[in-house]
């Protein structure tokens, strides 16, 4: 296999994915069922609440921006398959963050108040999905440390078998 630098895999990864993201936004624009089913209180579908503002700021810098950069740099270290592994974790990171929030009582929890205060659901059921992504990341982690000890193993091979030249 041809080892590409991990800056071209990560860019490709970037083309594909935004392109994929502009057929999904004008599908999802064009459509007005599609548009009500995923917002139901929207007003347009290029509208940004002012709201949001703040959040969609903090996943732009931090989720989109700072998570790619340390991407990229891992890239270089590891092989990207086990670093792509690592971006199932960030709906993972997401609940424990959200668990912290509500822990530390930052935010309420949608649970406990009535009315239209700001507020934040903590874990459900649906949450449980994080240990398939554990086992799965799991897998992948086992996985490439098997290679790379079957790797090492051959290339210790290789140098024992190697004839040696006496003069």
């Amino acid at each position: 296999f041809k080892k590409y630098p991990s800056s071209t895999i990560t860019g490709y990864s970037y083309i594909i994915a935004t392109c994929l993201m502009i057929v999904t936004a004008f599908v999802v624009a064009s459509s007005d069922s599609i548009l009500h089913f995923l917002c139901s209180d929207c007003d347009g579908a290029w509208e940004v609440p002012i709201i949001t503002i703040y959040a969609l700021l903090y996943w732009i810098l931090m989720q989109s921006l700072l998570s790619y950069l340390l991407m990229t740099w891992a890239n270089q270290y590891a092989d990207p398959s086990v670093n792509l592994a690592y971006t199932v974790l960030q709906p993972l990171t997401s609940t424990v963050a959200s668990v912290i929030i509500l822990w530390t009582k930052v935010v309420p929890n949608c649970n406990d108040i009535t009315g239209d205060k700001a507020c934040l659901y903590g874990p459900s059921i649906a949450d449980l999905g994080a240990i398939g992504i554990c086992i799965g990341l799991y897998f992948v982690i086992y996985s490439d440390r098997k290679k790379r000890k079957r790797e090492e193993s051959f290339a210790q091979n290789m140098l024992e078998d190697e004839p040696s030249t006496k003069i």
